[in-house]
């Protein structure tokens, strides 16, 4: 799959214009994107539309006669143009359990104030172990993936199990000097920290925001 900055600058023009629409929760209008794109019809539109079709960014609905009615975006496009950030799920606050990595739904619209980057995921928090922080049950937290983690910061981790298998929990990261294992640490008293082999923690993302749907 092309990353969106090597999209050719049209596509990548269209892919922004497609992403204002969705932002604002209203589907592209195959006109208006006409007009945007200053081509003279629909035929011009797809030298750049149906490239973006082809490489995984839009879904395009078309009439029994094979005329296009609708352009969607894909979850790779939606990542690409910052049309939202995905919910990947429900991390554990608490005892572990497996990790949920599939998308659920978007958070649109109502995200900037998140200060999200590209890459950036949502999880919903499990649990009540971290409510020394401020993060209950039902929140969604926003995770930075691939920057460095400062000692103490709050970070969703994957733990590899004898089994192959991988289990998530969201908790303070700590190491020590010369250790070879690492502690994460709840903020509820009521948990104890659990040290784990640092070669078996992989950081699936760095704590970077909170967002509470029913406030």
């Amino acid at each position: 799959m092309t990353p969106r900055h090597e999209l050719p600058a049209r596509q990548r023009e269209l892919l922004g214009y497609i992403a204002e629409f969705v932002q604002d929760g209203r589907t592209p209008d195959l006109r208006e994107l006409v007009r945007r794109m200053a081509v003279a019809d629909f035929s011009g539109l797809d030298k750049s539309l149906l490239p973006l079709e082809k490489k995984g960014y839009v879904t395009i609905e078309r009439s029994s006669r094979g005329r296009q009615r609708r352009v969607g975006f894909t979850d790779l496009g939606r990542m690409a143009s910052m049309a939202g950030i995905p919910v990947l799920g429900q991390i554990p606050a608490g005892p572990l359990a497996e990790a949920v990595e599939e998308i659920e739904e978007w958070i649109v619209g109502t995200s900037g104030f998140l200060r999200s980057q590209p890459g950036d995921f949502v999880l919903v928090v499990k649990g009540d172990s971290m409510v020394g922080d401020g993060l209950l049950s039902g929140d969604r937290v926003l995770l930075r993936p691939g920057v460095q983690i400062n000692n103490g910061e709050i970070a969703a981790v994957q733990i590899a199990q004898d089994d192959g298998t991988y289990s998530g929990t969201l908790k303070h990261v700590l190491a020590r000097v010369n250790s070879a294992n690492l502690r994460l640490r709840a903020s509820n008293p009521s948990y104890e920290d659990v040290v784990v082999p640092a070669e078996k923690v992989s950081i699936a993302g760095v704590y970077r925001g909170m967002y509470r749907p029913y406030d």
